[in-house]
């Protein structure tokens, strides 16, 4: 005959092994022979609370508490159960009195500690927790937990201690190994936390989460090559691990090696079809290689999976690229009014390209800031670096440039000549390279004898970064890039300079509490404005933008017909990329085609798809699609002798023609421009009145077509206008860098001399 103790102890082998229902079969028949066998009791509490069924557990357990009441085991239970139900005041109770009758258990404080956590009483959670650990030091759960408490109630550094410790009395556990390299991670504590994932690894050399772990801080510490190689071994490790996958990816394309790192995110995609941002990275490095077709799917995929993912919203915009205008208003107003409710962060440089306002644009950007770009530090690291400051005057101001852009990019064909101008006698002048590797381009070669000296900080950690930055002895930190594609605020948060700017790179504000001042000019942001921008508005005396008098401009002339233009008949102009080109402007500039027989209009190629779509789109408005002309892109120089056969530029809006004005304006094409009412709208009025031909200027759409048919309509007009743009060449304010350099170092004088006055910077 089968004995009680048998009969439960085959119940508890069919329960471990997984067969629930079996295993109750058997909870209940020992019930009917022992009615109140605690327990059983407390067996089939923990069988129904592993089925989701707190409430109906809780009731087992009740009838075990009253067969048997002074059970520290059946206490826990219960305290668990009512835990899961939310009657977090009972559970607390329950696990008390299991301490109270057992004293030994440091389970029994773990469950108070994470009542009063879940109740937000987070100084008596932590010493539930610590009680428990002075009992059983090595608790993985107490040491976890603890480690989520408040910074203010918990020192990080004592639960890093914590964990020391426990590593001590149970050296071959890799969890505490994980979990602490993770928090040291969280403290900036990059190099502590390679220590304890390489300690642990020599523990348990085949722990995948330990492993990717050492991948991730390497990645920190600005040292990709390492990383591959911890990534890809917890990818050997466990072939399915996605987030080891997706680590050796980053780890790829930190280095800028898309392939590799295209190939892994596929992969990842197989493996995890529906996770959004698995999609996004894929379509990222599509992008990166320059096929956007392949792109944007992966994009609109990853927004299906999921709407509230942040970074497919950029991406719509994306759509405009190839000049996909389907559902232009209603993806407007979704990302518009995404922005106004503040929920989710949208990639500002994707929302300038929309008719927006400059307080929609501020709170884009503040958005950003606020919920994805500061996520790139650890936690507190902000709060706890306080780089010191050497006050008092500088016979010599040292200026520091940040750039992703130090390469052939429109930012550094405007600045280069900046660089070579500064006034050594009162300048040092470093560069800091946030961008891809460009040391064999000539462009790159030529800014880099143009600074005092250069630094490649793009595989730096922040920290680090901001640290050679302060070491520098930079006074003024310009950053260059702001919003763009491989900026760096994350360096500029941790306040390596005690003044900082924003200029140049991104036309708007950077959201950023880090950034003091923005260099703009009072026509693209007039003083009325200082509302809409994070950074104090510092104005230049002209124009905002710096201008290289060596630009160069290829001698020979190529003729109409090789670039596909007619030999008779107006060539309109607008060689800006296609996200710039936006329905409305696209409506007008057809109108303009159609008011002028033989005209042509004249376009930068962007890709297969995006040319494909603007013809199509001429034809649906009447116009014959071979009167829209592509231009190839080539070298700088032959690309500006080209403005030679257009007859005139049309720019477009709400986000203007930039350096590409300037390049009209330096070879002698008059440009016509429509000014709005933001930064990026009003760029080209700008430059316009800086070249001395402010009557290009206008303020309606209405007033934008009259003046380029009247000028279509009379060729005297235009050569005189182009006369006029080359006499002004040498002489106006937009292209005498000299006058620039100088007007731009009084303002860092001044602005440092109110920086000792302690109204300005940190």
């Amino acid at each position: 005959m089968t004995t009680l103790q048998e009969a439960l102890q085959h119940a508890l082998s069919r329960h471990n092994a997984g067969s629930l229902g079996e295993a109750e079969a058997v909870y209940r028949q020992i019930l009917q022979a022992v009615p109140n066998h605690p327990e059983t009791l407390r067996l089939l509490g923990v069988l129904t609370l592993q089925r989701g069924d707190a409430a109906g557990a809780v009731g087992w357990l009740r009838q075990a508490v009253a067969a048997d009441g002074g059970s520290a085991e059946i206490r826990q239970t219960l305290g668990l159960a009512l835990r899961r139900m939310g009657r977090a005041e009972e559970a607390a109770d329950s696990h008390a009195i299991a301490f109270a009758l057992d004293p030994r258990r440091a389970d029994a404080l773990v469950g108070v500690g994470l009542v009063h956590a879940q109740c937000g009483r987070a100084g008596q959670a932590a010493a539930a927790f610590r009680a428990a650990l002075a009992l059983a030091p090595a608790d993985e759960t107490a040491l976890f937990q603890l480690g989520l408490l408040p910074g203010d109630t918990v020192p990080a550094t004592e639960v890093a201690e914590r964990y020391r410790a426990a590593i001590r009395v149970s050296p071959d556990t890799a969890v505490f190994y994980t979990n602490a390299g993770l928090l040291l991670r969280r403290l900036g504590r990059a190099e502590e936390a390679e220590r304890v994932y390489r300690a642990g690894l020599a523990r348990t050399p085949g722990d995948t989460t330990c492993l990717r772990g050492l991948g991730e801080t390497l990645l920190d510490r600005g040292r990709p090559e390492e990383a591959e190689v911890w990534f890809a071994r917890a990818v050997m490790s466990d072939r399915g691990a996605t987030d080891a996958r997706d680590g050796l990816a980053r780890a790829f394309e930190r280095r800028f090696d898309y392939p590799r790192a295209e190939a892994q995110f596929a992969r990842l995609v197989a493996l995890a079809p529906h996770d959004a941002r698995a999609h996004y990275n894929l379509g990222m490095m599509h992008e990166r290689q320059g096929r956007l077709v392949d792109a944007v799917p992966c994009y609109e995929r990853a927004w299906r999976l999921d709407p509230g993912f942040d970074p497919p919203w950029e991406k719509i915009v994306q759509k405009f690229t190839y000049c996909d205008w389907r559902h232009f208003e209603s993806d407007c107003r979704a990302l518009i009014d995404r922005v106004r409710r503040q929920d989710r962060a949208l990639p500002p440089l994707a929302f300038l390209y929309l008719p927006t306002t400059a307080a929609d644009q501020h709170r884009c950007a503040v958005n950003h800031m606020r919920e994805v770009e500061l996520k790139a530090l650890p936690a507190g690291l902000r709060e706890r670096i306080r780089f010191a400051r050497r006050p008092g005057p500088r016979e010599r101001l040292t200026i520091g440039y940040q750039s992703g852009d130090f390469r052939d990019h429109a930012v550094a064909h405007l600045i280069v000549g900046l660089f070579e101008e500064h006034d050594r006698a009162g300048f040092r002048v470093f560069g800091y390279s946030t961008g891809p590797d460009a040391a064999g381009q000539p462009l790159r070669r030529r800014i880099e004898a143009g600074f005092d000296r250069m630094t490649d900080i793009r595989d730096l950690s922040a920290l680090d970064a901001a640290r050679r930055i302060h070491e520098d002895g930079v006074d003024i930190l310009v950053d260059l890039s702001a919003h763009t594609r491989h900026a760096r605020l994350d360096v500029l948060a941790l306040r390596p300079a005690p003044i900082q700017l924003n200029w140049l790179g991104y036309p708007g504000t950077s959201g950023a509490d880090f950034m003091d001042g923005i260099l703009v000019d009072p026509i693209v942001v007039p003083p009325d404005q200082q509302p809409f921008y994070s950074e104090r508005l510092i104005h230049l005396p002209d124009c905002y933008q710096p201008n290289d008098r060596k630009r160069p401009v290829a001698a020979e002339t190529p003729t109409r017909a090789a670039c596909g233009l007619p030999e008779d008949g107006v060539v309109f102009c607008s060689f800006n990329h296609a996200p710039k080109i936006l329905p409305e402007t696209f409506d007008a500039w057809m109108r303009i085609l159609h008011a002028v027989p033989g005209s042509v209009l004249w376009l930068l190629h962007t890709d297969d798809l995006a040319d494909r779509r603007l013809a199509e789109a001429a034809a649906a408005r009447g116009i014959d699609p071979a009167r829209v002309v592509f231009a190839d892109r080539v070298p700088l120089a032959r690309h500006l002798a080209r403005y030679r056969l257009a007859d005139l530029f049309l720019d477009t809006w709400p986000y203007n023609a930039h350096t590409t004005t300037s390049d009209s304006l330096w070879v002698g094409c008059p440009l016509v421009t429509l000014m709005g009412d933001t930064f990026p709208a009003r760029v080209a009025a700008s430059l316009l009145t800086n070249a001395g031909v402010p009557e290009l200027i206008t303020r309606s759409l209405a007033e934008y077509e009259a003046l380029a048919l009247d000028l279509a309509r009379d060729p005297g007009r235009r050569r005189a206008l182009r006369a006029r743009l080359e006499a002004n060449r040498d002489t106006c304010p937009l292209f005498d860098t000299p006058r620039f350099a100088r007007n731009l170092e009084a303002v860092y004088r001044r602005l440092w001399d109110e920086h000792l006055a302690g109204r300005f910077g940190a």
